[in-house]
């Protein structure tokens, strides 16, 4: 049973994430690269957000 709630979870996320990229809320490839390569640092940069096309 826990399989299948987890099944159902990764279901609901992905189409949640699908819905976000069809209404264009994605986040610039480089913001996010420049995002995870500060992690290892003294000052990482702020996690990016998406914004609405315009």
């Amino acid at each position: 049973m826990a399989n299948t709630n987890n099944e159902r979870r990764y279901a609901d996320l992905t189409r949640e994430a699908l819905a976000d990229v069809r209404e264009g809320l994605v986040i610039d490839h480089e913001l996010a690269e420049t995002w995870a390569q500060s992690l290892d640092t003294n000052t990482p940069v702020p996690l990016p957000t998406p914004e609405r096309p315009t």
